[in-house]
């Protein structure tokens, strides 16, 4: 992912789409150095959508949390925003009644 311009590194960051290595790579260089905040704020919110692929997580996890150290604030914002989403969700096979409320919901019926 080699583009001259920013907003073509952004249509790059936005064509990743499958968790493979070289797309997690692609992101990490662009959470680390690209020159536009917006770009690494995009690449943060790519990062967050590619999570959700099996075995993606950890690595993600990973570039999140360098991302997290970002010396711009809305950067390192958005970076441990998504960190604590992905921490904080139950795992794969925690299904509805992971976290069952205490009493069921009731459906009005006029």
């Amino acid at each position: 992912m080699r583009a001259a311009e920013p907003q073509e590194r952004a249509e790059a960051i936005d064509q990743l789409h499958v968790a493979t290595p070289e797309t997690l790579q692609a992101l990490q260089i662009a959470v680390t150095s690209d020159s536009t905040v917006r770009n690494r704020v995009r690449a943060v919110n790519s990062l967050r959508a590619l999570a959700e692929q099996e075995g993606a997580q950890q690595t993600v996890l990973s570039i999140l949390h360098l991302a997290m150290s970002d010396a711009n604030t809305s950067v390192a914002s958005r970076a441990t925003e998504v960190y604590r989403e992905l921490t904080q969700q139950p795992g794969p096979n925690a299904g509805p009644d992971a976290n069952p409320s205490p009493e069921p919901e009731s459906v009005a019926s006029e």
